[in-house]
């Protein structure tokens, strides 16, 4: 599209309507370029005026019109010059505002689509972030319930611990039973001992005291003369013997007693040591217990510990999605800020785009009339030519007549008053009343026609002194 100035000069009117008749830009005006761009402009003319235009435009009759006889034919039609190009300017001023309200159509249905598509994405956050908010609900009610397994390990521990110390405490108390009682019966053994020593003296006492006995009997046997002395020995002997006899009934009693004391040292002592193997038992059952409780104390905190960090990482997800969520909020805010100013825009743009038609309408209705005056003007103008032409041919032939006949010879009519208007007042009154002339309802002089009254050519410099219509006769 060519730029169309506010304010152009003639000739540059000239070159811009030239170049938009142009069509098939060959550098020539066919009669199709010219009713394509009066249909374009709204130029309502019948196809026998365009004809008679075109033909009145190509001077050289080639069947297309080049750039100087169209710059001719301008000046023959100044008024329809300016009514074509302030038309032409607002036509492709009008297109540039349709353009640019598709344009704008086009963006405000991009903004359209933008807009649902963050309308989407917000829900799609509001669903992550519920999502989100389950999860790190369900990884709470986890951790809780792995803190409670945590703490049911610590207080297991605590209990198996003290079992622990009460079963070592109670092993201790039977190891140091069970030293007791290995020392009673140390003791026992010991005294045992002393008994047994005991005892064997006695033994071997009484065998000593036997052997004496038998003795004294063979002495007896051998010396019965010293029975008496003898036999009192022997009552004595026997009285000894039979002491140690006791002594040593007394002590195989004790010995027995002893016996039977060191045997139940020794049950004490068995029964200790199975004590303290039956408390070493539950010690190891209690501290296997201990070690499974520190193992299930271990597995609650690793498991605690990894609640915690999904915890963590939902907390982080949950506030990434809240962050994201509240994003799409504000490019929601935003797009339908912009949606909203992109719909004000265009109802102002179409708003202005339909004010600027109405103006164009208005203004096309008020050229009409002065486009076709001038179009009439300048058809009634060849009109008085071609009969001024006849008339002045007449003319001199009549001229030349009569000085044939009075003997003088023909001389050109000199310059003046011109015998014209008088020939056409002969032939009808009204052929030789000035024209008339033209003003718009804006007070626009479009023409000012003056009669021809005093020569051809006064009346050829004087009849059309065109005024352009000026720019605030149209809609810019």
């Amino acid at each position: 599209m060519a730029m169309f100035p506010d304010c152009p000069q003639h000739d540059v009117k000239v070159k811009l309507m030239f170049s938009e008749f142009d069509v098939r830009k060959t550098q020539t005006i066919d009669i199709e370029g010219l009713i394509v761009v009066f249909k374009r402009l709204a130029i309502s003319f019948s196809t026998a005026t365009i004809n008679d235009l075109f033909e009145r435009g190509d001077a050289n009759g080639d069947g297309v019109i080049n750039i100087s006889e169209f710059r001719r034919f301008c000046e023959f039609y100044p008024t329809l010059l300016d009514c074509l190009y302030y038309r032409a300017k607002d036509y492709w001023t009008n297109e540039a505002q349709k353009e640019g309200i598709d344009e704008m159509r086009r963006l405000l249905d991009e903004l359209r689509g933008a807009e649902g598509i963050c309308e989407r994405e917000l829900t799609n956050s509001k669903i992550n972030v519920e999502e989100a908010e389950r999860r790190l609900l369900a990884q709470a009610q986890s951790l809780v319930e792995s803190q409670r397994k945590e703490t049911d390990a610590k207080a297991q521990i605590d209990m198996a611990h003290e079992t622990t110390e009460r079963g070592r405490a109670e092993l201790r108390d039977k190891v140091a039973d069970l030293n007791r009682n290995k020392d009673i019966e140390r003791q026992r053994q010991l005294e045992l001992s002393e008994r047994q020593k005991t005892l064997e003296n006695s033994i071997r006492r009484l065998q000593q005291q036997e052997g004496e006995v038998t003795k004294a009997q063979e002495r007896l046997r051998d010396i019965e003369r010293m029975l008496a002395e003898q036999q009192r020995e022997v009552e004595r002997q026997i009285n000894g013997a039979e002491r140690c006899r006791a002594d040593a009934e007394e002590e195989e009693r004790k010995e027995a007693e002893a016996h039977a004391i060191t045997a139940e040292a020794l049950r004490s002592v068995h029964q200790a040591a199975d004590d303290v193997a039956m408390a070493e038992e539950q010690l190891a059952q209690v501290a296997e217990q201990e070690r499974q409780a520190a193992v299930a104390l271990r597995d609650a905190a690793e498991e605690t510990s990894r609640q915690l960090g999904r915890k963590d990482a939902d907390q982080r997800a949950l506030l990434a999605a809240q962050q994201m969520a509240g994003a799409r909020v504000t490019e929601l805010a935003a797009a339908a800020e912009a949606t909203g100013e992109h719909e004000r825009l265009l109802q102002q743009q179409m708003q202005e785009n339909q004010d600027f038609a109405d103006k164009r309408k208005q203004v096309d209705d008020e050229e009409a009339p002065l486009v076709e005056q001038e179009v009439r003007l300048r058809e009634q103008r060849e009109n008085l030519e071609r009969k001024e032409s006849r008339l002045r041919n007449d003319f001199t032939a009549f001229a030349g007549r009569t000085t044939h006949q009075r003997g003088e010879s023909p001389r050109p009519s000199p310059r003046g008053p011109s015998p014209v208007p008088s020939a056409l007042a002969a032939v009808s009154p009204k052929a030789a009343e000035p024209l008339p002339v033209i003003s718009s309802p804006r007070s626009v002089p479009a023409y000012t026609v003056e009669a021809a009254r005093s020569s051809s050519y006064a009346y050829y410099s004087e009849v059309a002194k065109p005024t352009s219509i000026p720019r605030s006769h149209h809609y810019a």
